[in-house]
């Protein structure tokens, strides 16, 4: 059974797509960066999850590897995308 692996997947895809929603909108479009942060930071606790219920095949730690390079690649391109994002967590 690889739910948790493929649940994973579907969330970084839906992270991404956030990302470039965000970035054919313009600049203040916070929601959708926070709606991508989340869904990369649930698809590696579903990973994590897959490793943990010994999931058959190797999709578990590919998804765990895309996440952190997702979000490496977000880091690289608009490192104060995270920033803004931590703030208004802080704040709210």
């Amino acid at each position: 059974m690889k739910r948790f692996s493929l649940l994973s997947i579907l969330l970084i895809i839906i992270g991404i797509i956030a990302y470039v929603i965000n970035r054919s909108i313009g600049e203040n479009a916070e929601l959708f960066i926070l709606i991508g942060f989340i869904c990369l930071f649930v698809a590696v606790i579903l990973g994590f999850m897959a490793i943990a219920k010994n999931e058959a095949g190797k999709l578990k730690y590919l998804t765990i590897l895309m996440a952190f390079v997702v979000l490496g690649f977000v880091t690289w391109m608009e490192p104060f995308q995270i920033v803004r994002v931590l703030t208004w967590l802080k704040n709210i």
